[in-house]
């Protein structure tokens, strides 16, 4: 723990956009990757909608097709970033909330009884979602679904007329604080209202989003001593950077990403591997490199006692059924063995 002087560094943007039906989400989304950036990826949940403007725009389109689970969020996510799109535009994030496979439609399929037992399972998956689009190596433009509401206003003769307005977002209570800015646009204007604005350069404009200001936000997230990359040196007197592929942020993305999957598998696996973590009697990279293989290998265990668990559950009702926590009880009978010894054998490795 080393106390240092607070420096501006360059950042990469988490813009969203929230809005109800006919607000521009997605227009004005592609209108500020532009100024953003010239390599855009928009990963299009919305059935092929954005395309509509291939010939006002150019950008790449990855289609995300139900089910809208967190992890294929994430892949896409992923993929996008390992391209090296400067830009990736998610339209929308509301399906891996409350679409078909998102985490309400897999809450509501769950066996379990307990309200307090699906959450525990889900909000991991829902975090791992999170945690890829804060790490993801791009600026995010992110559109949400707005959650509507009429109100009535006067119009140009004085007569009262219903008109739809967004107030929020369909997606988790909270997912505003992850966002760089954050906008409600308007259904008839499209003029843009900041919710949340870390750039100040929003504050008391209302306006339609453009092109200019994707510039403006570009400028502003450029302005700032370049950020230090994964791997790289740290400031004098931190410690050592550690090699890439073992490093403690692997590790740590390893557990979160995968947490759910190992658990079920080998309940208490995660904590045995964080507990001695929080030790690390070894040097960083020697220990990071056979705890990151350790964790590995598990998964790997892990994996092929759920594909072997969803045959057999298979076979016995004639039904596959793509969502794994929907289609398997938690935690599944007859593991138990597998899963103490498997835990034995990483607490050896770990504590050596």
């Amino acid at each position: 723990m080393q106390i240092r002087k607070a420096t501006r560094q360059q950042l990469r943007l988490r813009v969203g956009l929230m809005g109800p039906s006919g607000s521009g989400k997605t227009y004005s989304a592609l209108l500020m990757a532009r100024g953003l950036g010239a390599k855009v990826l928009l990963v299009d949940t919305e059935a092929g909608r954005s395309e509509v403007y291939a010939n006002e725009f150019e950008f790449d389109v990855l289609p995300l097709e139900p089910p809208f689970s967190p992890e294929r969020y994430i892949e896409a996510i992923t993929t996008g970033g390992k391209a090296g799109y400067e830009v990736i535009i998610v339209d929308s994030i509301s399906h891996e909330w409350m679409g078909s496979g998102g985490i309400l439609d897999s809450k509501e399929k769950m066996p379990d009884k307990s309200d307090w037992s699906k959450w525990a399972k889900l909000t991991p998956r829902h975090n791992a979602f999170v945690e890829a689009l804060v790490r993801a190596p791009a600026h995010m433009l992110l559109t949400v679904r707005g959650k509507d509401t009429w109100i009535l206003e006067l119009d140009s003769k004085g007569k009262q007329k219903p008109k739809k307005v967004g107030v929020g977002g369909q997606q988790r209570e909270g997912m505003e604080y992850e966002f760089t800015c954050a906008f409600i646009l308007d259904q008839e204007t499209h003029v843009a209202t900041a919710t949340k604005d870390n750039t100040h350069l929003f504050e008391h404009v209302y306006d339609a989003l453009s092109t200019e200001a994707g510039r403006q936000l570009r400028a502003w997230a450029q302005d700032g001593a370049p950020a230090t990359p994964q791997g790289a040196a740290p400031p004098a007197g931190q410690q050592a950077p550690q090699e890439p592929g073992s490093t403690r942020e692997e590790l740590l993305a390893l557990l979160d990403n995968n947490v759910t999957l190992l658990e079920w598998h080998t309940p208490g696996f995660c904590n045995t591997v964080r507990v001695a973590e929080a030790k690390k009697h070894r040097t960083p990279h020697e220990w990071y490199a056979t705890a990151t293989e350790s964790v590995r290998n598990a998964i790997a265990k892990a994996t092929a006692a759920r594909a072997e668990a969803t045959a057999e559950r298979a076979a016995e009702t004639k039904e596959v059924d793509d969502d794994f926590d929907d289609d398997i009880p938690w935690p599944i009978d007859g593991d138990g063995d597998e899963a103490t010894e498997t835990q034995q054998e990483t607490e050896k490795e770990l504590v050596q």
